[in-house]
């Protein structure tokens, strides 16, 4: 990977991008506020929608600097140096060793207590000022380490020094924030412990924080609002959506369920898949047409299951394994569950086959089998908050959630708040009844918002990366949207561009929480 990036560093496409950014070289200015870039993620659609923010920001009146882990050789390093961004290493940030070792001490007894006792689970509660670094020290512990897909399968010394470079990092970021008036802090992640800690010490130093997720930015002064999806559907995204011609919302979910959108999720669940015929799921699975179906769609385990707040469970494996016990004891339901399609990125091939073996009353589906024919013969979808709940709601199913989702203020949902009440709602699953065109309509609408935003793709901020992360494809994929981007750059006044006066209106009217959309919606 690293002869990639190398790769692509000295490529003519990258070297003409930097002349465009010292052509745009910013200036600036003592007593002016900050932006802050983020320098952690390594990708070209990052570094050229940072330099414009950083262009237009210093334009507005902000200096512009940047956060990085080192001086390292790396697209971003090169890229804000180019623009004159000031750099800031989080290698180099000062803070004060004698007092963070008086936190961690203590924070290690806490750990070797629960150790003891055979529970990590409190690390869930570990605090320092307003921000839960514990859940942050999780979500990383779960992703970076292989075979742990929840926190009691992680080893104590895994864990301590997750949460030393938590502790250290909280109050780097603190020192940084103290020092410096940033008013803005750009971020391609608000979880793991570099991106989502500085996200929070932002908010609680007043600065506000400017989310990226595909064709979307969401501006955020808030904790409640930090920890929400940044494509979370609400009454005024709904409003907006229904502006579009409805032409644009069905082709667009016509494409995804056909994998003809750009997304890893959805090649692996439609691309690489087929779709079956009714009768053939019924007679491959052995299942009774009179009684209802119950599906089970679980999420990428070590996928940050804290990243949008409420779960009624530790994370996505103890959903998993907990619901499964729960379900032996509602025979009057077929059970069917289905591995999420991108398990092979987190390899967790294998995982669910494993653990349902101790269950009999579970049928996994075939492996080849395209999402669309499952929901079409089910009557209820479970997961804690995943997309493939958002696709179901299309085809009638009732969804049980066991947490927060960006869908769950539809309407249509069932969303549980505690262990008894999901239960409950599992035993009550029924045969589904016809949606009406209009909730029909609304739920069209929000899959389309939720997804659109990750796969959107613009020459001026270019193309997500495709499924094949094969060197040579990172390495095409990278110099082309330099490629497209330079174009775009000379060719016509990019400041006009829609999404470039969007990113204005951020620095041009400060509204509480406002969000500001490239695409699909402007």
């Amino acid at each position: 990977m690293d002869n990639v990036q190398e790769k692509i560093i000295n490529s003519a496409e990258f070297q003409d991008f930097l002349s465009f950014a010292k052509q745009n070289k910013i200036e600036n200015k003592e007593g002016q506020p900050y932006i802050l870039l983020e320098g952690f993620l390594h990708v070209s659609r990052f570094v050229l929608l940072n330099t414009y923010l950083g262009i237009l920001a210093n334009k507005q009146g902000y200096n512009v600097a940047f956060i990085a882990g080192s001086d390292g050789n790396t697209q971003c390093n090169i890229a804000y140096k180019a623009l004159g961004a000031e750099p800031i290493y989080l290698s180099e940030l000062q803070y004060k060793k004698s007092f963070i070792q008086k936190i961690i001490s203590k924070l290690k007894r806490e750990l070797r207590k629960s150790l003891l006792q055979k529970d990590l689970t409190n690390l869930l509660n570990f605090k320092e000022g307003t921000v839960n670094i514990g859940a942050y020290v999780y979500d990383t512990v779960i992703r970076v380490t292989p075979n742990v897909f929840t926190i009691s399968q992680a080893q104590y010394q895994v864990v301590v020094e997750k949460l030393e470079q938590a502790v250290e990092v909280y109050y780097k970021y603190k020192s940084l924030l103290s020092a410096k008036n940033i008013k803005y802090i750009v971020l391609s992640h608000k979880f793991y412990i570099n991106y989502g800690i500085l996200g929070r010490v932002g908010i609680e130093n007043g600065a506000s924080i400017l989310s990226i997720f595909g064709g979307l930015i969401k501006e955020i002064k808030d904790e409640d609002f930090y920890m929400e999806s940044d494509t979370k559907v609400t009454p005024e995204i709904l409003e907006r959506l229904y502006q579009l011609p409805k032409e644009t919302i069905l082709n667009f979910i016509s494409k995804r369920f056909s994998g003809e959108v750009l997304q890893h999720d959805v090649y692996y669940a439609y691309q690489t898949k087929r779709e079956y015929e009714d009768t053939e799921v019924y007679l491959n699975l052995k299942l009774d047409k009179d009684k209802p179906i119950g599906l089970i769609m679980t999420h990428a385990f070590s996928d940050v299951p804290h990243c949008t707040g409420f779960s009624i469970y530790l994370d996505y494996y103890d959903w998993f394994v907990k619901t499964l016990e729960l379900i032996k004891d509602i025979p009057q339901v077929q059970w069917l569950i289905k591995p999420h399609p991108a398990s092979v990125l987190y390899e967790e091939v294998g995982v669910v086959e494993e653990v349902i073996k101790a269950f009999p009353h579970i049928q996994l589906v075939p492996n080849d089998i395209k999402p669309t024919s499952l929901f079409r013969i089910s009557d209820a979808v479970v997961t804690v908050r995943g997309t493939a709940g958002a696709e179901a709601l299309l085809f009638d199913n009732q969804i049980i959630l066991a947490g927060a989702s960006p869908y769950d203020s539809l309407g249509l949902t069932i969303n549980c708040k505690n262990e008894q009440g999901y239960k409950s709602t599992l035993s009550q699953i029924q045969k589904k009844y016809k949606r009406t065109e209009t909730e029909l309509y609304k739920a069209q609408c929000a899959l389309y918002w939720i997804t659109s935003n990750a796969s959107y793709s613009d020459d001026l901020i270019g193309s997500g990366m495709p499924p094949n992360l094969s060197n040579e494809v990172i390495f095409d994929t990278e110099t082309n949207n330099y490629k497209q981007a330079c174009h775009l750059l000379k060719m016509q006044d990019w400041q006009n561009h829609v999404f470039i006066k969007n990113i204005n209106r951020i620095f041009l009217k400060n509204n509480s929480n406002s969000l500001s959309v490239f695409s699909p919606i402007a």
